[in-house]
């Protein structure tokens, strides 16, 4: 069937219906909370009606055992429903028979091959209405949800799935009744302005209903929803004499609804949202067998389906930093009076979570708005690091008694002292220098009074190798296992020419015995490798003179 645009319809001053009701109370957000991974906790506030009922819109879909509500005395909360109701919905592209539906006793003038008549359109057979799948002797009770059968979808003669009507039948002014195939019409012309066609959508309506009426009284709704997020980001202009100038914003996406002028909360930590992903019942996005299998997909670890995992991963890694490594949080009564030396405004904490306030916050649905939370002048140093892996034990050992591992990476790094009296949190940084890029990496949350060392790019200014040789091999009694003596060597050459402070991770597989130039030593009992052999690392801190190359040496035992 075609689609009509609509064929020759002569119209004006067509109007789309409305879906706003009376008695309904608007909730708008007057604070937001946001944390870094795609959820918000928000206050949403509306007034009271004259009537003990009323209905509730513009809620966000809430996480399921977040939506909270309450009503400013004297009124008093009898309940809250929840309920499908059908509305009205405009057809964007509809059909030829969708218009004549929708216009049954409109005069029309109707031209087809061969002929063209005028008159009124006859109505159509009623559309039947929806019946309860989960009682017996309905039409549709092949399928019930939460059964053996469910997704079975049964189309009986006349029911949704059926062939529709393909002809338009009308009553001219001489009493006859035209059957005219819609196929053939080429221009139906309507005397006066026509409906436009829509359809029927069930939606969830959730109602207010209190003991008595109270008109003009607080409604305040709390709850946690997805669909907005923050994102930190960090500027670092390098400057002479170890200073620069660190400036920090907030980026909000926006993917749920109007803020407007709201108190806004950018929250850093890590929060344990375990239902996040589910919706709240209220929200009628769920039959009972979906929900039920939601909690299960929770219990069982699976994610839920508000924030792909890739998006998951990022927001907890942006969350979580340095938190949990013990960077020395500042007590909560101090952290409450804390001002940084910028623009920002005091930072709070509550339990492990750090909020940072902006007021009269403004950002429309569907937009990006970034926002600078403080600027001002730290210090910094470069710092060189090459960390080392464990060695391939059959790589490292089933070879002759010399070996060469040849060049690794060193990286040139920024190490920031927090000199504000607020902490930063986890976010991406970009480095400048002279008005040049410098590199990007990530910056994890550091305490003020704290040190945050930053990854920026490769040194093509410090040459390293490393290589290894078996000192000694003694056989173990009673067994076919060896015990070997490894002596390592690393070497540095500094090509610049300014001294470069190198600090250097090298791990390995086996039992560290020495190390030159004040290395330090230690087992790793976090890692178990299994078998005989436990983990080590080897640390160095080391100046490199411009121009110089520098060895250092280190041993340890491995049992082959």
């Amino acid at each position: 069937m075609k689609q009509s645009h609509v064929y020759g319809l002569i119209v004006s001053g067509l109007m789309l219906p409305s879906f706003a009701a009376a008695g309904d109370v608007e909730m708008t957000p007057s604070k937001v909370a946001l944390f870094k991974n795609g959820y918000g906790y928000l206050t949403l506030e509306g007034k009271t009606g004259a009537d003990a009922s009323m209905n509730l819109v513009n809620l966000p879909v809430p996480s399921f055992g977040t939506f909270w509500l309450d009503v400013e005395a004297p009124a008093q909360l009898k309940r809250l429903v929840s309920r499908k109701a059908t509305r009205k919905v405009p057809i964007e592209q509809y059909t030829m028979e969708e218009l004549v539906r929708a216009n049954t006793g409109a005069a029309v003038w109707v031209v087809w091959a061969g002929g063209s008549e005028d008159g009124v359109i006859v109505a159509s057979a009623p559309k039947q209405g929806k019946e309860n799948p989960r009682l017996i002797g309905n039409v549709n009770d092949a399928s019930v949800p939460g059964m053996m059968n469910e997704g079975m979808l049964v189309y009986p003669p006349g029911r949704p799935g059926s062939s529709a009507s393909n002809v338009i039948l009308l009553k001219t002014q001489d009493g006859r009744t035209v059957s005219v195939p819609l196929e053939k019409v080429q221009q139906i012309e309507f005397l006066s302005p026509p409906t436009l066609p829509t359809r029927d959508e069930d939606v969830p309506t959730v109602s207010l209903e209190l003991a008595a009426p109270q008109s003009g009284r607080t409604i305040r709704a709390n709850c946690i929803a997805g669909g907005v997020s923050w994102v930190p980001e960090y500027r670092v202009d390098l400057g002479d004499a170890g200073k620069a100038v660190l400036t920090a914003r907030a980026t909000v996406i926006n993917e749920l609804m109007d803020f407007n002028g709201v108190d806004l909360d950018l929250i850093t930590g890590f929060p344990n949202l375990k239902y996040a992903g589910v919706p709240s019942p209220i929200a009628m996005r769920q039959n009972l067998n979906a929900f039920f299998q939601s909690l299960y997909n929770v219990e069982n670890g699976y994610m839920g389906d508000r924030v792909p995992m890739a998006a998951m991963q990022l927001g907890n890694g942006l969350m979580t930093g340095g938190l949990r490594s013990g960077t020395g949080a500042t007590s909560s009564d101090s952290i409450d009076r804390l001002l940084a030396s910028g623009t920002p405004a005091s930072v709070t904490q509550a339990e492990d979570l750090f909020f940072y306030p902006v007021k009269n916050f403004t950002c429309k649905y569907n937009e990006t708005v970034t926002t600078t939370l403080f600027s001002g002048e730290v210090s910094y140093s470069h710092v060189y690091t090459w960390d080392i892996p464990d060695q391939n034990v059959a790589r490292s050992y089933n070879r002759s008694n010399a070996g060469d591992d040849g060049e690794q990476d060193v990286w040139h790094c920024i190490r920031l002292k927090n000199g504000f009296k607020l902490p930063l949190t986890t976010g991406i940084v970009e480095f400048t220098s002279n008005g040049y890029i410098s590199g990007q990496g990530m910056i994890q949350f550091t305490a003020p009074g704290q040190d945050a060392t930053v990854k920026i790019n490769k040194s093509l200014e410090m040459l390293v190798k490393q290589s290894e040789n078996v000192l000694e091999t003694t056989p173990l009694p009673k067994s076919n296992d060896k015990k070997l003596l490894v002596e390592g060597t690393l070497q540095m050459k500094n090509l610049s020419d300014k001294p470069m402070e190198m600090e250097i991770t090298k791990q390995i597989i086996g039992e560290p015995k020495e190390a030159s130039d004040g290395g330090e030593f230690r087992q790793r009992p976090d890692r178990f490798l299994g078998g005989q052999n436990t983990a080590g690392t080897f640390v160095w801190k080391i100046q490199v003179p411009p121009g110089a190359t520098k060895s250092v040496t280190y041993r340890y035992t491995f049992i082959d």
